[in-house]
This record gives structure tokens, sequence and C-alpha cells, in this order.
């Protein structure tokens, strides 16, 4: 067998998994900067979070998408390329990267995951240093989605989740008709 054939070829292969708050959002270890290394990705609904940019918005119950933009992105688009490391056996370089657009990864992923769950926010935990604007899939309603310019960084304050960004926008998603 080759190890190419675990590949995912479809974005609904991707292993996309839920995952603890702390893990999710790399705070399993103490550490006092941020982790550039770091490159698990999954979802996961993490209570009290707080956005802090150019000012602090406080969320209650959020499903968070922990996602990594792609170091170089495309020319010629507004999307962000999205980036999954997968990993493919014991030795650190059997790994393979995954590209996909976020809009494409947004529009086949995000409406399952707000079946299963009731949340008023959905979080892009993912770093944007082009600041681009993410325009939310169609289809789905009743939710704010927030994402970030600049980078994003975790860290538990207070007995609250933090994500910090240079900004951070809300955009609500409405149902729309074709």
């Amino acid at each position: 067998m080759n190890a190419m054939d675990g590949v995912p070829r479809r974005v609904e292969d991707l292993v996309f998994e839920r995952r603890k708050p702390r893990e999710l959002l790399n705070l399993t270890e103490e550490r006092e900067t941020p982790d550039p290394d770091f490159y698990a990705f999954g979802w996961g609904l993490v209570p009290g979070l707080t956005l802090r940019g150019d000012g602090d918005s406080r969320l209650g119950r959020a499903l968070v998408l922990g996602l990594h933009s792609a170091d170089e992105q495309p020319p010629g688009t507004d999307a962000i390329e999205l980036e999954f490391d997968i990993d493919l056996g014991p030795d650190p370089d059997d790994y393979v990267a995954i590209m996909v657009p976020l809009p494409v990864f947004l529009a086949q992923r995000l409406p399952a995951l707000l079946e299963q769950t009731e949340v008023d926010d959905v979080v892009l935990a993912l770093c944007n240093p082009h600041r681009r604007i993410v325009t939310p899939p169609e289809g789905v309603a009743g939710v704010r989605l927030w994402w970030a310019e600049g980078d994003v960084e975790s860290w538990f304050e207070a007995g609250r989740y933090v994500l910090t960004a240079e900004r951070w926008h809300a955009t609500s998603l409405q149902e729309t008709h074709a």
C-alpha cells in the first residue's frame, strides 16, 4: 500500500475532529510566548471566549474552528488558502500538505458543524497576515462569523479563553436563497 493512498482527495474526506478547548487552542502546556510550530486543526465548543484586538468582545459558548493559513497565499485571489498538514507516518517528514480555499472549506463543512451545535458565534482561529476579507458561506443563518486580521494567538487568562489579533470582524450569517 502506498502512503499516498491515505491522502484525502475531497474536502469532506479531511479528518476535522472535535477537540477539547485546551488542545484545540494549544493550551495543554504552560507557555509564555506563542508556538509558531503548532499545526493541529479541528473544531471545538469553547466556553467563555474573549476576542482581543482593537477592543474586547466577550462571547459565551462559541464554535471555534482551528485552521491554518498557508504561508504562501496564491496571487490573484482574495480568498485565504488553508493548509492541512496530514501525517503519513512516524518520520516528521512523512506528511503531505493539502491546500483548500477557505470559502470552499466553510461551504462544505460549516453547515454540518452548525447542525451539531447550538451557538450564536463561530470563530475562525486562523491567522490572516495578508488581512484578506472573509466571505461567509451561503445557506447558513442565525450566527455571527468572527475572523481576524493579522496573526491569532491563544491564551488562558482569569478563567477565560482568549484569542488575540490586531482586529476582529463579525459578520452575521443570514439565510440566502438561490
